[in-house]
């Protein structure tokens, strides 16, 4: 009767344990995952950031050479 007890406990420790390792590396990779998909959108918003600066700064390097092109031609 011992025997019996002493080999459920142990096969509830053990699938305690099992269950517990699988539990913890599957919410490991699920947190991974966010993470890294987390990552891609910032690096996207980051670049989509720097195309829109580049753009205006573009834009308004253009509208300052015309502004001083007016002045240049009114002024002779």
């Amino acid at each position: 009767m011992i025997t019996v007890i002493i080999a459920v406990v142990a096969t509830l420790v053990i699938t305690a344990l099992v269950t517990w390792v699988l539990a913890s590396n599957y919410h490991k990779k699920v947190a991974d995952g966010k993470i890294g998909s987390a990552e891609e959108r910032a690096r996207k918003i980051i670049d989509e950031a720097l195309k829109t600066a580049e753009d205006t700064k573009r834009e308004k390097l253009l509208e300052v050479k015309e502004e001083s092109l007016e002045v240049l031609f009114l002024h002779k």
